[in-house]
């Protein structure tokens, strides 16, 4: 629970950080008519939605209602899941898949997959997994960046010799995969119908 804390904390400032740079275009006091607020129907993300909604509309004057507790309940709408074409994303472009297809598969990603063909292979080893490409390393980069910043005791002895500047960049790489091309740039990796 002390992660989760952490997160619900760091969403409050968030919203404290939005209030003040929005100062001047956000009403002060919380009002369904100026503002709607829409979550994906997940728990961790409504759990967000409300820390930060506490950041950016603290109550005052009328609108506390309990002495000692600077918090007031807004209503934070969502869709199911299944449903959610906006925040989900669940649908997707065939268009942006077909060149997403192309670029996975481009001579420039397929040598840097070459090159890192050891680290795939050590990785694979210690982790039980089988790392084969880039997006395999940024889904073990993002598992070692929540130990690291919440309970570094889960990060195995085997981690410490990893290159983390490699790690940053054959994540960074995949995640520009998915922008590689003035079109794909211009279309939306899941479709709205």
């Amino acid at each position: 629970y002390k992660c989760a804390f952490k997160g619900i904390n760091r969403h409050y400032e968030l919203g404290q950080w939005l209030r003040e740079r929005y100062n001047s275009f956000l009403p002060e006091d919380y009002s369904p008519e100026d503002i709607y607020i829409r979550s994906t129907d997940v728990d961790r993300t409504l759990m967000s939605a409300a820390a930060n909604l506490a950041g950016v509309f603290p109550p005052k004057n009328g609108q506390v209602w309990k002495q000692n507790l600077l918090w007031r309940p807004i209503p934070i709408h969502t869709v199911p899941q299944a449903d959610d074409a906006v925040l989900a994303m669940k649908k997707s472009c065939s268009r942006n898949n077909e060149l997403y297809e192309e670029i996975q598969n481009a001579p420039f990603y397929q040598e840097v997959n070459e090159q890192y063909v050891n680290l795939y292979e050590y990785v694979s080893k210690y982790s039980g997994l089988h790392i084969t490409d880039m997006a395999d390393v940024k889904m073990i980069r993002s598992v070692f960046y929540v130990y690291e910043n919440y309970n570094r005791s889960y990060i195995p002895s085997w981690a410490s010799s990893l290159n983390q500047t490699v790690l940053d960049y054959l994540s960074g790489l995949t995640y520009q995969r998915h922008t590689f091309t003035t079109e794909m740039k211009r279309l939306p990796r899941w479709a709205i119908f």
